[in-house]
């Protein structure tokens, strides 16, 4: 688990990803983007659920509350799906927007991570080309 320290004005960005390489890909094409970013990497569903307060935990430093997450679903301990139901069942969480990446083409599987509250669903070999305009979409652009 690994933290970027910065400061207030920063975005809190959850990343919860089991595959070291993807969060480094994930972390490098986040940290391009123009904005002052908080990266918080967590390798499993447990992890990221104690981290949000979720579960609780003894030796977890708990966030208030990210500005986004990207989750992916196949992780160990919860899957992404177990992680996302539980965040959309908490009010305090309902507005947080959550992205799912994935290594799933299947549109089956997209319909249903939209239809249990995610905002997006990237394929994780287009991810790359999208993550800062994701960020851009929700968290920066003006509605």
């Amino acid at each position: 688990m690994t933290e970027s320290r910065a400061n207030d004005q920063t975005k809190t960005i959850l990343i919860v990803e089991d595959n070291p390489d993807h969060i480094e890909l994930i972390s490098i094409n986040l940290q391009k983007s123009n904005h002052k970013l908080r990266l918080i990497q967590v390798e499993d569903g447990q992890q990221a659920l104690e981290k949000i307060g979720l579960l609780p935990s003894s030796n977890t430093t708990q966030i208030s509350k990210p500005d986004l997450i990207f989750l992916d679903v196949n992780l160990p301990k919860f899957t992404g799906t177990e992680v996302l139901k539980r965040i959309r069942s908490q009010d305090k969480f309902n507005k947080i927007p959550v992205v799912i990446l994935t290594t799933s083409t299947r549109k089956e599987d997209k319909e249903k991570m939209l239809k249990l509250g995610a905002n997006d669903y990237l394929i994780k070999s287009n991810a790359k080309l999208n993550l800062s305009e994701k960020l851009n979409d929700l968290l920066f652009r003006k509605k």
